[in-house]
């Protein structure tokens, strides 16, 4: 297979690759799990067949790939990481599923493998192509994984993929009066009028006497408590500074636009996001080339200055001064930042506040650290306890954290006594509108909405998305004619008038009903699937030491919170 793959070795290989994306159910604890599999090497036994350190590791390595995929380029452990997700735990979800994938006697051939692999990486055009030794050493060496593992791990998605579409073709046995229906509970819409009480209506009733905001603070002064923060030195090392000498490198090639030329040739239809013409692919291919080639440059000087700033002695952070002002460069402190920020005026990411906060005053220098324009070279410079401002340094955003509280208590209260007065002057013949205008409440009509809406544009600004989501399930559940219930808003209240539901639009259902059926067969076929692998995993998982303490843990924690 790895020969199959080798020829191909000169196309468009990209470093990040679109994963086959299979959501497996698990079954144990929903907490994190950690590196504990009942004893050094003792992975257990699975549906008869003991699990070797060897079919662990080879398992966790897929892991590992489906991980970095998923991720959009992170490993376990490293950047952004994806919720609730324990590499252990998937691995003996992998092993599970690679398992019944052999019992079902699902092959991928090879040509299939390969073949998917080439569509899935001339789909991603936004880099520069390299070599499947380039990949293999640029990316697969971070975590000791080889072309092998890549290939197992390509094969291994189209297997799931397989198995996932054989146990869930029952899904797709759904009526076509049951997937009107679902359509009709989605997109079916109302037609409504709002009744809002907002704080922003109110602010002026608020009196904000300096008493009042010091005791505000002094009772809430935990909201404004700033967590622990670092400053580092640094150097930069702009893309721009080294543009100059990447393109003439460009101007020299003589077979420039050949390359470019084949490098469209095998994107086919598959252009990058946003472009349009055979002509912007091109241009982008040479911006590209010109910005990673401008890139190699800065990275390669940050490496040489970060090699004699790591080999002078004694180490000591303001080695990064010295060094810099002896090569005309100017080494600068960044604002203070905590770390789930970046330090403001930097264009930097998650790995330059990662290798910030890992500095010490004993080991102050990390790797070169990349931006989006350029590389950095930090130095640990001082770090910030956690701390709770004064009250005058931060009176102004007391001031109106108090305001808006107070506002959106006033305005709760207005709607609290205006739905205690309603039924009354409903029942003596008054209409809404007419109750609504005698209390001074302006109402609003709303722009139909369904289930289905991301947004209602009158509620915009006074409800968080849960409060919408919520609104829209009790407005959907309510008869025309008839009120909701008093609903909290971010700054007040508010209720509606539900006026009508509205006829189905026929020529949009007939437009959407297709991609809606698919997409109710792919959800069935989820659910299908995702039992069948719940109802496997709880036999095969019985005798395997990782879950059966996951299970002991549960029962523990079940057991104390039964005492207490």
């Amino acid at each position: 297979m790895i020969g199959t793959i080798r020829k191909h070795s000169k196309a468009m290989w990209w470093v990040i690759i679109a994963a086959i994306i299979i959501t497996f159910v698990w079954w144990g604890s929903q907490g994190p799990g950690g590196n504990n599999s009942g004893g050094m090497g003792n992975y257990g036994v699975m549906n008869g067949i003991t699990l070797t350190p060897a079919i662990f590791q080879e398992a966790q390595r897929e892991v590992k790939l489906y991980y970095f995929f998923s991720s959009g380029g992170n490993w376990p452990g490293r950047g952004r990481q994806l919720q609730n997700f324990d590499v252990e735990r998937e691995t003996y979800n992998r092993i599970l599923i690679t398992q019944k994938m052999k019992d079902l006697g699902i092959h991928v051939d090879d040509e299939a493998v390969t073949k998917v692999a080439s569509d899935r990486i001339r789909s991603l055009t936004g880099g520069k192509p390299v070599s499947l030794k380039e990949f293999e050493s640029a990316v697969l060496a971070h975590e000791n994984l080889t072309t092998a593992d890549f290939e197992r791990y390509i094969r291994n998605e189209l297997g799931i993929q397989q198995v996932f579409a054989t146990l869930g073709m029952a899904g797709d046995l759904v009526s076509d009066e049951e997937v009107r229906a679902l359509y009709q509970r989605d997109y079916q819409k109302i037609s409504a009028q709002l009744a809002m009480f907002s704080g922003r209506d109110y602010v002026k009733s608020v009196v904000s006497s300096p008493e009042k905001i010091t005791e505000f603070y002094t009772n809430q002064m935990r909201r404004y408590e700033l967590p622990e923060r670092v400053r580092v030195s640094y150097v930069a090392f702009p893309l721009s500074n080294y543009l100059a000498a990447a393109q003439l490198e460009l101007d020299k090639m003589t077979n420039l636009n050949e390359l470019v030329e084949n490098a469209v040739i095998q994107m086919g239809t598959n252009l990058p996001t946003g472009v349009k013409t055979v002509e912007e692919a091109k241009a982008k291919l040479i911006e590209s080339e010109l910005k990673d080639r401008a890139g190699k440059s800065a990275l390669k000087a940050a490496h040489e200055f970060n090699q004699v700033l790591t080999e002078t002695t004694p180490a000591s952070a303001t080695n990064i001064v010295t060094l810099a002002k002896d090569r005309s460069l100017t080494a600068q402190v960044s604002a203070p930042f905590s770390p789930n920020e970046a330090p403001a005026g930097l264009d930097v990411g998650e790995e330059f506040v990662r290798a910030s906060f890992g500095l010490t005053t004993t080991e102050p220098f990390s790797n070169p650290v990349p931006g989006t324009d350029a590389i950095y070279v930090i130095a640990y410079h001082s770090q910030l306890p956690s701390e709770i401002p004064s009250l005058d340094s931060i009176r102004d955003r007391v001031t109106q954290d108090f305001q808006f509280i107070e506002s959106a208590m006033l305005a709760q209260k207005a709607a609290i006594a205006f739905e205690g007065g309603l039924s009354n002057a409903m029942a003596g013949g008054k209409s809404f509108a007419d109750a609504c205008d005698k209390a001074g409440v302006k109402l609003t009509p709303l722009a139909p909405f369904s289930m289905s809406s991301t947004n209602i544009a009158e509620l915009s600004g006074h409800v968080r998305q849960d409060q919408l989501n919520q609104f829209k399930r009790v407005a959907l559940a309510t008869l025309p004619g008839q009120l909701t219930s008093l609903m909290p808003s971010a700054d007040g209240a508010f209720m509606a008038l539900v006026q009508a539901r509205l006829p189905l639009d026929e020529a949009e259902l007939k437009q959407n009903l297709p991609s809606f059926t698919r997409s109710v067969h792919q959800v069935r076929r989820s659910e299908v699937f995702n039992e069948w692998f719940k109802r496997e995993a709880q036999k095969a998982y019985s005798t395997v030491p990782y879950f059966q303490e996951k299970q002991a843990q549960m029962q523990k924690a079940a057991a104390n919170a039964g005492k207490q």
